[in-house]
């Protein structure tokens, strides 16, 4: 007999489901992926029941992982996707696209 072939998961693909996987994660990235720059208020008014301490926690580990930026610049200070955070926006819209169909 042959020896079983074990399933290894990717540490990569692993990484990003621990991004994506705590909860309002999507939901942070879906409103500023629609709404572009938004204020802390605005993100927070958007996403219901978030607590105003788990959105900073959310959005600093956002950050941390080059998903979401801090703009100081604009005259409203604010957080808006980066490149990266687009492209996780984009293939989280397919899961969307999913849930529409299927839950």
């Amino acid at each position: 007999m042959g020896e079983e072939t074990r399933y290894q998961l990717c540490p990569k693909y692993e990484q990003a489901f621990r991004i994506v996987g705590k909860k309002w994660t999507g939901l942070i990235v879906d409103v500023l992926y629609h709404n572009g720059l938004c204020r802390f208020k605005t993100l927070n008014q958007q996403i219901e029941n978030i607590s105003e301490r788990v959105l900073t926690v959310r959005l600093k580990e956002l950050e941390a992982e080059g998903i979401v930026s801090k703009c100081e610049r604009e005259e409203v200070p604010g957080y808006e996707l980066t490149e990266k955070g687009i492209l996780l926006a984009k293939a989280l819209n397919e899961l969307k696209s999913w849930s529409d169909q299927f839950c």
